[in-house]
């Protein structure tokens, strides 16, 4: 009797957590009052020191069109899971007011402060890579 309700318990528990994941979006409002720069980058290496190759910079006159379409792709937000790197990898780069930015990638959203160091970050899975890839080249 003590087996089956430790393993009803461990059932119970893996549709709890399973089912706990819902889909996001990032959110235009706040992105559009807080966003001045947007960046196609190609990150060469995240560890030590950020390095990174600019592929285009979004004009200012299609900010709020990218923030659009970055705003209207869903994503899922891990519980758990490794960190992962941003190494050898195209990603958007968004730059705040305050000197802040975001390095988004198809699975991670990287958060530095405006000194380069890392401050947060994040396991994101979009539900639609390729929205994410073409994304990513019409801007580019």
């Amino acid at each position: 009797m003590n087996k089956v309700n430790i393993f009803l318990l461990l059932i119970m528990t893996s549709l709890l957590l399973s089912g706990c994941v819902q889909k996001n979006n990032f959110d235009y409002e706040t992105l559009s009052s807080n966003v001045n720069e947007i960046k196609i980058i190609h990150v060469v290496q995240e560890w030590d020191i950020l390095e990174y190759e600019e592929i285009s910079n979004i004009d200012s006159t299609e900010i709020n069109d990218f923030l659009i379409e970055l705003s209207n792709l869903d994503f899922k937000k891990s519980l758990f899971g490794d960190r992962g790197e941003l190494d050898d990898e195209t990603c958007i780069m968004l730059v705040y007011s305050n000197g802040d930015f975001d390095i988004i990638s198809r699975l991670l959203v990287v958060s530095f402060n405006s000194e380069n160091e890392q401050i947060a970050w994040d396991v994101y899975l979009f539900d639609d890579y390729e929205g994410f890839d073409d994304l990513i080249e019409d801007y580019s």
